[in-house]
């Protein structure tokens, strides 16, 4: 079942670059495409793993400190929808390496982490 969702993620790429999404990142576990508006990334597992941080990074989202967490929200077949963050490096505030620095600033201007999952 798992295998059968991964490879349904080859025809969601070719439709979200299709609509004029743009590659952003590639993980280990998932792909990170842009929105043509750049408010938002579409994170996309490509194995069990990556399927397990979306589904951390969602729950995450519902349950915790959202001062902290860039928002995102989960979508159809294991796909998740976060809001943009700019991603930043250098001295950062001390709870940033809870989530190893990869913090950035969202379209408000808020520093948050923008990679969380389990």
């Amino acid at each position: 079942m798992i295998q059968s969702i991964i490879d349904s993620h080859k025809n969601t790429i070719s439709d979200l670059v299709k609509v004029g999404y743009s590659f952003l990142a590639e993980g280990s576990k998932r792909i990170a495409y842009l929105s043509p508006c750049g408010k938002h990334v579409i994170k996309i597992p490509i194995n069990h793993i990556g399927i397990m941080e979306n589904v951390c990074e969602a729950n995450e989202w519902r349950k915790s400190n959202k001062e902290v967490l860039a928002r995102c929200m989960m979508a159809i077949g294991y796909l998740l929808i976060m809001e943009y963050v700019d991603p930043v490096s250098g001295v950062l505030p001390q709870w940033c390496e809870e989530f190893d620095d990869q913090v950035g600033y969202n379209k408000k201007g808020k520093l948050v982490a923008y990679d969380y999952g389990c």
